[in-house]
């Protein structure tokens, strides 16, 4: 076993970046204000690319270097909520 990101950058032979919240889908649709995390270890410029993709007034998104601490409180955050 092993993270989904891994298995995608051995797949791709490419970095992945990982994008992780408590957000649920039909709130982001609506426009609720919502956060989550990026996980990259792009470098800066490709970083600051990513945040300008994503992070909006009503998503906000804030960029760490743990790829593998983001994915896995995102999936822990998937457990708790069963």
């Amino acid at each position: 076993l092993g993270l989904c990101s891994d298995v995608l950058r051995k797949l791709l032979q490419h970095n992945v970046s990982v994008l992780m919240g408590a957000n649920v889908a039909n709130e982001v649709a609506q426009g609720q204000f919502c956060e989550a995390t990026l996980g990259s270890d792009a470098p800066a410029d490709a970083q600051a690319l990513l945040l300008k993709l994503f992070n909006r007034q009503d998503f906000r998104v804030r960029a760490v270097d743990d790829i593998a601490g983001v994915e896995l409180c995102g999936a822990l955050k998937n457990v708790v909520a069963l």
